[in-house]
């Protein structure tokens, strides 16, 4: 009897869970639901079921050149690292133009509100390309301002644009306004890992983990461009559109920083009482802007021009270090000897 008792306790026990795993099914599919609908709140698209037969072409001429435009703005991205216009520092390749991700221990990737505005900017400055003045039509339509918002989201991209269009029809005047693309490319889940190799290599310059970037659902390729280069290519077969997935490409910089050089200074003979001045020269092939220090209780060099400038009030041998340091923890030094009379 206790054993069946027993038996029995485990049994509701184990149906409990599963009741309980099943309404957790349940909210979680509302929750997704729910913001499905969040996202499109405020913003509700005009719909054909809504409109006359004289729109609904309208309408689906404006869906259609939306959909050619948003799909090809969002490769076309892909394949600059996520904008439509680069940066002017990036790696500029044979077919296309890559911005860089990390550059010499940085993190320089874009935010996701930067991709964001590429691709409203590029819709609002194609989408009238593409509908060329509604000229195959045979009536006139008005056009306004394109206003164009669009949101990253983990598994798809949501672009809402607001282009207020007018015509009149049968001396009656109809208008259409908005309109709704939602693209199935996981581009922030995409982003989301770029972003962790990328602040892989911020921990560790040297880091190049292959068996780490196996472990994403996602291809990503590494191939070496030149001496400092490397593109980075992400490939989400889960991301596909006419059966084409969907890549995003990037590059990596580990220029090597050359440190400052010190020209030739000579020792000096100076006299107690008599002003002296010389200026410290260096060169940084990396362009890199050069300080200077020194550890004389003599004088104190100027920092951003080298020029040292000092009245010596006592006598004696005083040696000096000059140091210059190019900001990137890379220095060169020089020992000088004055002797003062």
């Amino acid at each position: 009897m206790n054993m069946n008792k027993f038996s029995f306790g485990r049994k509701s026990q184990l149906t409990m869970f599963i009741l309980l795993g099943i309404i957790l099914l349940f909210s979680v599919a509302i929750i997704i639901y729910l913001q499905g609908q969040i996202e499109l709140s405020g913003f509700k698209e005009d719909s054909i079921s809504s409109l006359t037969t004289e729109t609904q072409p309208i309408k689906l001429f404006v869906d259609k050149c939306l959909e050619d435009v948003g799909i090809s703005g969002v490769y076309y991205m892909g394949t600059q690292g996520g904008y439509i216009n680069p940066p002017l520092e990036s790696l500029t390749t044979e077919k296309t133009v890559i911005p860089y991700y990390y550059r010499s221990g940085t993190n320089e990737m874009p935010s996701l509100a930067t991709l964001e505005n590429q691709v409203s900017d590029y819709i609002e400055g194609i989408l009238p390309v593409c509908t060329n003045g509604f000229k195959s039509f045979n009536f006139d339509i008005t056009e306004g301002i394109i206003r164009t918002t669009t949101k990253i989201n983990e598994q798809n991209i949501l672009i809402k644009v607001y282009y207020p269009l007018t015509g009149v029809f049968n001396g009656k005047e109809e208008k259409l306004e908005n309109f709704v693309l939602k693209v199935p490319i996981r581009m922030g889940y995409i982003y989301d890992i770029a972003k962790k190799v990328v602040e892989k290599q911020v921990k560790s310059s040297e880091w190049l983990d292959l068996t780490y970037l196996s472990t994403f659902d996602v291809n990503i390729d590494i191939l070496p461009y030149d001496l400092t280069s490397t593109i980075f290519i992400i490939t989400d077969k889960k991301s596909r559109i006419e059966n084409i997935p969907y890549q995003l490409f990037f590059a990596n910089n580990d220029e090597l920083n050359t440190q400052p050089e010190l020209d030739f200074v000579p020792d000096f003979v100076l006299k107690k009482g008599v002003s002296f001045e010389y200026t410290i020269i260096a060169t940084d092939v990396d362009g890199d802007a050069i300080k200077f220090s020194d550890d004389s209780n003599l004088f104190d060099i100027n920092s951003e021009t080298g020029v040292i400038l000092f009245t010596p009030n006592i006598t004696g041998v005083f040696q000096t270090t000059i140091t210059a340091t190019d900001g990137k923890g890379e220095q060169d030094s020089t020992k000088i000897i004055f002797d003062i009379k």
